[in-house]
């Protein structure tokens, strides 16, 4: 879920993804902040698969048919109430997971 959910929230998080890039030895000097920030996140996937860590949630056995159950549960949770960009509907929650999926 990470690296969707930082795109998600890339435009409400300014340049920490491009420190997380940094961070991760990714020189980011030159970039324009959007590029930068897709570079943070291919970082993460990168590390994801060198780990063999599953890259998608059907990977670890969730079903489309699980989303709604899981969006309603997501939106009482803490994570979700202090995301960067605010998930305040069951459908926003179910449009990242498609991504994650």
């Amino acid at each position: 879920m990470m690296a969707p959910t930082m795109a998600v929230n890339q435009a409400h998080v300014g340049t920490r993804q491009a420190w997380m890039a940094a961070l991760m030895a990714r020189d980011v000097h030159g970039l324009d902040p959007t590029a930068a920030a897709a570079a943070g996140r291919d970082r993460i996937v990168k590390r994801t698969r060198q780990l063999e860590l599953p890259e998608r949630l059907r990977d670890v056995g969730v079903e489309r048919a699980d989303f709604a159950a899981i969006a309603h549960d997501a939106l009482k949770d803490l994570v979700v109430a202090t995301n960067p960009r605010p998930l305040t509907s069951v459908e926003e929650v179910i449009d990242l997971l498609e991504t994650a999926y």
